[in-house]
């Protein structure tokens, strides 16, 4: 992206949100996806304390007024990075860097709060939804998987 006139990125930001993208979709009838990060600040040793770490709309990098104009809005997570040894269920310490929380921070059309969790490889940027936490067998059989991919045994 590349900052328009004499704006701030912050400004070029809500001006590609508010203007364009919404223009893009009244005229075309598509939804453009807009990719933003979360700040740093999300990740500081107070957030962390307060087990505070996941995506919030109140910690969207740069400008917070893109969440306004979208239809849906969605935070990924990993607790894995957090050293959180369990999450929504989930075992952690199996999965390790395998794993991604989904979550809908916001929707015009309901079902805010709703999470997915997702197998993740990242050597390929391949996801694929998980098991129910509360699958034990099928649970057991993705944990065993991500074990051998882990431990480079999959064959």
């Amino acid at each position: 992206m590349q900052i328009e006139h004499n704006n701030t990125i912050q400004q070029t930001i809500n001006d590609l949100s508010s203007k364009y993208f919404i223009q893009l979709r009244n005229k075309y009838k598509q939804i453009p996806v807009l990719v933003q990060q979360q700040s740093f600040q999300g990740e500081n040793l107070e957030s962390i304390k307060s087990n505070a770490m996941k995506p919030s709309l109140a910690n969207l990098a740069e400008s917070k007024l893109t969440a306004r104009d979208a239809n849906v809005t969605f935070g990924i997570f990993s607790p894995f990075k957090f050293q959180i040894p369990d999450y929504h269920g989930y075992n952690i310490k199996i999965l390790k860097d395998q794993v991604r929380f989904l979550e809908i921070l916001a929707s015009r059309d309901g079902g805010s709060g709703s999470i997915c969790p997702l197998y993740f490889n990242g050597a390929v940027n391949y996801f694929k939804e998980l098991p129910k936490a509360n699958d034990t067998i099928e649970i057991n059989k993705t944990y065993e998987i991500i074990q051998k991919h882990i431990n480079n045994e999959y064959k």
